[in-house]
């Protein structure tokens, strides 16, 4: 629900339980290929179906006991097809797709570059693109090369 008084706008949200899903990957390492699996496809079923709503990009996963939630869409755009763009450079270097950092305009394709990340992750532990300053991790995407 949502709730306002005078100034303030209130939002009534579902209680997630449960656990980030890097809280749950920087215990484990890594993940078998069959929970990383699970968890992607997950991920995949949701983005498939905001995209189709037309809805915003750039969520973040959650594990709600055993099972993905996306929550946290405060960078979210709103976009009407997979034609219109953003310009928007904000979210996790690590996760960025080479067309944000290049700023060509980006739309739902972030979000499955982003899923890849994730995937890797899952599987290795640690992200493909990784430096100590996030100029260096856009360079890194831009240029391929994975870890």
């Amino acid at each position: 629900g949502a709730y306002q008084d005078g100034s303030q706008l209130f939002l009534l949200m579902e209680a997630v339980r449960g656990v980030e899903l890097f809280l749950l990957l920087r215990e484990a390492t890594r993940l078998d290929p069959a929970t990383a699996a699970l968890y992607t496809a997950m991920a995949a079923s949701a983005l498939g179906h905001l995209h189709s709503l037309g809805a915003p990009p750039r969520p973040r996963p959650d594990s709600a006991v055993g099972y993905l939630k996306l929550v946290d869409f405060g960078l979210a755009a709103h976009l009407s097809s997979a034609a219109d763009r953003t310009w928007t450079l904000c979210g996790t270097p690590e996760y960025t797709a080479p067309e944000v950092i290049a700023c060509r305009g980006h739309s739902f394709a972030v979000d499955w570059w982003a899923l890849g990340v994730l995937l890797y992750e899952l599987l290795t532990g640690f992200p493909p693109f990784c430096a100590d300053e996030p100029i260096k991790v856009y360079t890194l995407v831009l240029s391929g090369e994975a870890r």
